[in-house]
């Protein structure tokens, strides 16, 4: 096809019959080329509430006119965290003389030993809804290869957050 040139009918049904075949197969292994690799999906949603390992949040349907104007889906999903940010991972963790015990679902102490404790909290946090504010924008991935490792009520989570938050000195 020459750039300019529009699809004809024919063309738009054979592409429409892959888009099907490819949404037919299992999700989590569909081939691309001569690899079997697990499929995924990104999807933006809004931070409801959050636990030790997840957070419950709405998906994005409709971006709207600006930040306050998003359409979010009436259901709800839970996203697991990224590993290092699972509480229950680490109730205790310790590497070298390091100690951090975890004290909430986004805050831990550092205590190196030598008297030295660091309060620390999870940058920038999971902000909730209040007033116009529909909570923080997060992205999160569907189809881990290994699974997200995190369960609630015995299933697993399918998707998982995806961004840069980090644990941060609390300012005093």
């Amino acid at each position: 096809m020459q750039p300019g040139n529009l699809l004809t009918d024919e063309a738009l049904r054979r592409i429409s019959a892959a888009v099907r075949i490819v949404e037919a197969m299992p999700a989590q292994r569909r081939k691309r080329g001569a690899h079997d690799v697990p499929f995924m999906q990104y999807m933006h949603f809004r931070v409801v509430s959050e636990q030790d390992d997840y957070v419950v949040a709405k998906a994005v349907e409709d971006w709207g006119t600006g930040p306050t104007d998003n359409t979010l889906s009436t259901a709800t999903t839970n996203l697991a965290k990224p590993p290092h940010l699972r509480r229950s991972e680490y109730a205790v963790e310790e590497y070298g003389a390091t100690t951090w015990t975890y004290d909430a679902v986004n805050e831990r102490t550092a205590d190196d030993g030598d008297d030295n404790t660091e309060a620390q909290r999870i940058i920038s946090r999971y902000l909730l809804p209040s007033g116009a504010f529909l909570g923080s924008l997060v992205l999160a991935v569907r189809g881990i290869s290994n699974g997200t490792g995190v369960f609630v009520s015995g299933e697993e989570l399918q998707w998982q957050i995806e961004d840069a938050r980090e644990w941060a000195k609390q300012k005093a």
